[in-house]
């Protein structure tokens, strides 16, 4: 397991759906699923790492701008639920996009409370970002 503390300075963080990215000084960019931070990739030798790191920022924030459904699944996500539930939150939507009320049985079983109006607007954010990021990955081949 990595510690933040260990790379230095953390110049930025991202949340996503299911985890969170750190990134640090060193170049290094570890994740974090909710089970601890673990070392997910480095920058190569010689690259200006705050240059890098400026361009993911900008990059993701493209994509939360132009994924506006996607970009309120995260934020619901990061809302409802602490980062160790979030990831098998965003499991049971995933495996049932069409039933929210299959979803919050789930997340209920897990000993987790919340309301069925947000994991409706959960299931439907889902359904609208995976559209939304489709195309968008579609106009970034281009």
């Amino acid at each position: 397991m990595a510690k933040l503390s260990a790379h230095g300075e953390k110049l930025d963080q991202l949340e996503y759906a299911g985890f969170r990215l750190a990134l640090m000084a060193d170049g290094k960019i570890l994740k974090n699923y909710g089970d601890g931070w673990k070392l997910y990739k480095s920058t190569k030798p010689g690259v200006n790492v705050r240059e890098h790191m400026a361009k993911k920022r900008e990059l993701y924030n493209q994509k939360m701008a132009e994924c506006p459904a996607y970009a309120s699944l995260v934020k619901g996500l990061a809302a409802l639920f602490p980062m160790k539930s979030r990831h098998m939150v965003k499991v049971a939507i995933e495996m049932m996009p069409d039933d929210p009320d299959g979803v919050w049985s789930s997340i209920e079983d897990y000993g987790m409370s919340v309301g069925i109006d947000e994991v409706v607007e959960l299931c439907r954010n889902y359904v609208a970002g995976q559209k939304e990021l489709a195309a968008y990955r579609e106009r970034r081949k281009k």
